[in-house]
């Protein structure tokens, strides 16, 4: 019941804001419309494929952004920083359950910016839809990304003293995350020695490898499958230590010495 009145907050304080909602829900809705208007619905050829069949997963891509590394650092930072999780350690809420509530928050929120995304691209741009087994492979490969980003996110929110620190970083990082996901162009991969590196970054060539799901060209990437893999332990660890320690809204984080209010 606690989990669930956080994530209802969490959903409702979202909403409510009208920031938080544009660039949760708008930002990446007004690119499409914006970019198909300029460029049309233009053939792109594996079989009857058009712009839009692109273009969505750039959308995807450019919506997952704010929500992962902007608002959801900022909504953890912020409230850490004004003394909102000491507050709830009192009433037995342990930090890493008011962490996993705001990744819930945030991870609802990617999947309704989908469902609007997908909807405005079925019905005004005619998008084509694959196959049941590649559709649940896109959301398969989807989701590990989204929840690798957020893990990352909320890292990010745990470790920064300020949540305007929490917001410069964030965006830094999903600019960054935009030209390494392809949301700026196709990323070459010439093959060489630092593109191998960018390859270990969950974000890397995400729109081509979703749109080679959605074009039937490869159904499941199994080098990001566990690339995010590895990046959900690492991450997933550095939570779960950061929940053992003491969160206060002065330090980022404290060892805490008595782990009884914290626990989970």
């Amino acid at each position: 019941m606690q989990l669930y009145n956080l994530i209802r907050f969490g959903l409702r304080e979202n909403f409510r804001i009208p920031i938080a909602f544009f660039f949760n829900i708008i930002f990446s809705i007004l690119f499409l419309i914006i970019f198909m208007t300029m460029i049309g619905n233009i053939p792109i050829g594996f079989g009857d494929l058009h712009f839009i069949d692109k273009y969505f997963m750039i959308a995807l891509i450019l919506g997952m952004g704010p929500i992962a590394f902007v608002s959801l650092a900022t909504s953890i930072s912020a409230l850490k920083n004004e003394g909102a999780i000491e507050r709830y350690m009192l009433f037995g809420i342990s930090p890493l359950k008011f962490i996993i509530s705001q990744i819930i928050v945030h991870m609802i929120i990617a999947y309704i910016q989908l469902t609007i995304i997908y909807l405005i691209s079925l019905v005004f741009y005619s998008i084509s839809t694959p196959s049941f087994i590649a559709v649940l492979s896109f959301l398969f490969q989807y989701t590990l990304v989204l929840f690798t980003c957020l893990l990352m996110g909320a890292s990010l929110g745990i470790i920064t003293t300020r949540s305007a620190q929490a917001q410069i970083i964030g965006m830094t990082i999903m600019f960054l995350s935009y030209f390494l996901g392809g949301a700026f162009g196709d990323l070459e991969n010439p093959g060489n020695i630092i593109t191998r590196l960018i390859e270990f970054y969950p974000f890397a060539f995400l729109a081509t490898y979703l749109f080679e799901t959605w074009a039937l060209i490869n159904i499941l990437n199994i080098k990001m499958v566990l690339i995010t893999s590895v990046h959900i332990i690492i991450f997933g660890g550095l939570l779960i230590a950061f929940s053992k320690a003491k969160i206060t809204k002065d330090n980022a984080w404290v060892p805490n010495e008595n782990n009884s209010v914290a626990k989970f």
